[in-house]
């Protein structure tokens, strides 16, 4: 298999792109009357409504082979997006968070019962766990300036650094104590909570963080000193099996200036040394039973 050129995006000024659970989005960048403008595009598969461009019988299309806009985000100017899994994250510059695709674990923080005069006719009294066809605004107290999706979950960073989760969390959680009231659904052989609406996460809550990504079950947020903090409930993913938001131990003492975790992989780059004058160090591990190499 080879790359091959989106020919949709030929003529176009693309800003960021993000690959998903078999789906990709776009953003492109064009000018109306000396104005930019900005505009999101999704292909791949539909199911779940992760594209964000309505609701299709799987049975008859299960895949958008095409770039398609998404005409509801026509109006905000998009400045970042994240793909998770099945569903997807998008953010105006005026600090806006919208969310489509799957919604089981509660990861697109939709009611429909509360919010039905946002959505579709045919969308109406369905449960607050459903999926979510058309990107609609997420409710975060405060203006956002980052957003990530994982697997099952969804994170936005703030303007004052605070970071704030929903969506599946494992016990003890990033949100509350053990005890506190949630719903839960089986995944797998483990029964993890489930939350709809952002929080946010306490015990990082002192701290300010300048970035975060979420992976499959696990997740890592970068402070503005350069710390990494971790959390993990899958046993084969790349980080130590640790629920609660932790320093990564072999990385302790190093400023990292930015990292990413996809499935069983993570990366992360450590700032420039300016005694030793060489570029930055890659620290990678493929899974938790391996060493972090250097390379």
């Amino acid at each position: 298999v080879f790359p091959k050129l989106v020919e949709s995006f030929e003529n176009e000024k693309i800003l960021r792109v993000s690959c998903g659970g078999s789906f990709t989005l776009a953003i492109t960048q064009h000018w109306e009357a000396y104005e930019e403008k900005r505009t999101l595009w999704s292909w791949g598969c539909i199911s779940n409504g992760r594209l964000g461009i309505g609701r299709f019988e799987i049975s008859r299309r299960s895949y958008q082979k095409s770039p398609t806009r998404l005409v509801s985000l026509d109006g905000y100017f998009i400045v970042d997006v994240s793909s998770g899994s099945s569903h997807a994250l998008a953010l105006d510059r005026d600090g806006k968070v919208f969310a489509w695709g799957n919604n089981e674990a509660g990861q697109c923080s939709f009611d429909f019962n509360k919010f039905g005069e946002n959505v579709l006719p045919q969308q109406m009294n369905r449960s607050i766990w459903d999926d979510v066809y058309v990107p609609h605004q997420v409710l975060v107290p405060i203006p956002a300036v980052s957003v990530a999706a994982g697997s099952h979950s969804s994170a936005v960073i703030d303007l004052v650094g605070r970071l704030w989760t929903w969506g599946r969390n494992s016990k003890p959680c990033l949100h509350q104590s053990t005890s506190c009231h949630v719903n839960s659904i089986l995944s797998g052989f483990m029964r993890l909570p489930r939350y709809a609406t952002p929080r946010i996460a306490r015990p990082l809550k002192h701290l300010l963080i300048k970035k975060v990504c979420l992976g499959d079950g696990s997740g890592l947020a970068i402070t503005n000193d350069g710390q990494i903090y971790c959390w993990c409930n899958v046993d084969s993913a790349a980080l130590p099996s640790q629920p609660s938001p932790d320093k990564f131990p072999s990385l302790v003492g190093k400023r990292i200036i930015d990292a990413d975790i996809a499935g069983n992989h993570l990366i992360v780059q450590e700032e420039p040394s300016v005694k030793e004058n060489i570029g930055s160090k890659l620290f990678q591990q493929i899974n938790r039973h391996e060493k972090l190499y250097i390379q």
